[in-house]
């Protein structure tokens, strides 16, 4: 055991109130992003009776961990009362002045949190992080005056995130209306006359770098393990090139297009690639804010 790291259980207990009454109508679900989300179940005719309250500072967690990659669904409740389904533990800390619950929350983030939970579910046709092995997590436990200071810490980051995030949706937007304005006002001109497809394949294996495309229209790292494929058929995408999947099945209202800025990499030979053909007339750039539209 490591120097100064404690048992979690001797500072949780499992919840178990039932919305009896029906006086707590707000059900939500818990995702793997570490929130609680509004459900999308169909209550129609269905009882609350039975579902779990989780009041104001109580944790919930779905032990069942299949199919959800390598996240456990998990979150923290730092607002109003709220059902969830009965499946799912709900569970609170014993005494605030030994651990705050915002410390605790800020542990459950962490990434090595997620495949400490994976490593240690069990089972056969579910694999399930009971609760047993929850009580068995080791995490040091300062004192609350230093777990203040970081919980204080992790509140202005995410703040400042949020902030950030908040100027970039205001920036888009007015990029947007420009973009708008022009559609009234210029001339319609054809893309075709102004890119061209791109087909270079890592034939010398100089390049490992291999990224996917999400509809959030970013190139992500792929998952795929890289020992087992042959990447010299892979396609190049290099700095201020475009790919996109030309299968838009099963991907909502969205595509997955992206501008490469960054290291050259690979994506799959199913993927187009291709490039501005003159940027003194389009920059790339700009042909990326009319495809975030």
């Amino acid at each position: 055991m490591k120097s100064g790291f404690k048992r979690l259980g001797n500072f949780i207990r499992i919840v178990d109130n039932r919305n009896i009454n029906g006086d707590i109508t707000l059900l939500r679900g818990v995702s793997t992003t570490k929130q609680l989300i509004n459900s999308v179940a169909n209550m129609s005719g269905v009882s609350i009776t039975n579902y779990k309250i989780v009041n104001k500072n109580q944790f919930v967690y779905v032990s069942d961990t299949s199919r959800r990659g390598d996240k456990i669904a998990l979150a923290f409740n730092n607002s109003d009362a709220c059902i969830v389904s009965s499946i799912y533990t709900v569970f609170e800390v014993t005494n605030t002045d030994k651990l705050l619950p915002e410390y605790l929350f800020i542990w459950f983030n962490r990434s090595e949190f997620d495949r400490y939970a994976r490593f240690n579910s069990w089972g056969s046709a579910r694999e399930t992080f009971d609760w047993e092995e929850m009580c068995n997590i080791m995490l040091p436990i300062p004192p609350v005056e230093v777990q203040k200071k970081y919980v204080a810490l992790y509140k202005a980051i995410l703040n400042n995130q949020k902030s950030y995030e908040e100027s970039l949706d205001d920036l888009q937007l007015i990029c947007d209306g420009y973009l708008e304005n022009l559609i009234k006002t210029e001339t319609y001109k054809t893309l075709g006359d102004y890119i061209q497809q791109v087909d270079e394949r890592n034939n010398d294996l100089s390049i490992n770098n291999l990224l996917g495309i999400s509809v959030n229209k970013i190139f992500i790292l792929t998952k795929s393990n890289k020992e087992k494929l042959n990447l010299s058929n892979y396609k190049i995408v290099r700095p201020r090139q475009f790919g996109y999947v030309t299968v838009t099945s099963r991907n909502g209202e969205k595509i997955s297009i992206a501008i490469l800025d960054g290291e050259p990499g690979l994506v799959s030979s199913t993927y187009l690639v291709f490039e501005v053909i003159n940027e003194n007339k389009l920059l790339p750039e700009y042909l990326f804010l009319w495809f975030k539209r």
